[in-house]
């Protein structure tokens, strides 16, 4: 049962310090094992449409699901220059709320969303 996986799929905000709050979706890439969050609104680093983090998953023995995840994260120069991608950690804190640690950098909140905003 993986349904805990789906759980932490869909639309969430984050807080991305002088950056501000933005939203960013999470996708469930079920054949690499992996989750890869999207950002949907992004800022003058790494810009809407880009993958802002992902993150390995596996199943602990006994069917119950791992809190910690290793991942990567995208970091880019202003005007999306040099994007590299960095070691990072996935932390689920409950279905509602995880953190995603860019390593040897700050780490970001996310809180489950309803729905993306619409267009303006």
């Amino acid at each position: 049962d993986r349904s805990w996986v789906m759980d932490i799929t869909g639309p969430w905000e984050g807080d991305y310090g002088p950056h501000g709050i933005e939203i960013i979706a999470v996708t469930d890439d079920a054949n690499a094992s992996r989750l890869v969050a999207t950002k949907i609104t992004g800022d003058p680093n790494v810009p809407a449409t880009k993958v802002t983090f992902e993150s390995s998953y596996r199943m602990a023995e006994g069917g119950r699901q791992l809190e910690f995840f290793d991942g990567r994260g995208q970091i880019a120069h202003t005007g999306y220059r040099r994007p590299s991608w960095i070691p990072g950690r996935l932390e689920i804190i409950s279905p509602t709320c995880f953190k995603f640690h860019f390593e040897g950098l700050s780490s970001c909140t996310y809180r489950r969303i309803e729905a993306p905003p619409s267009p303006s």
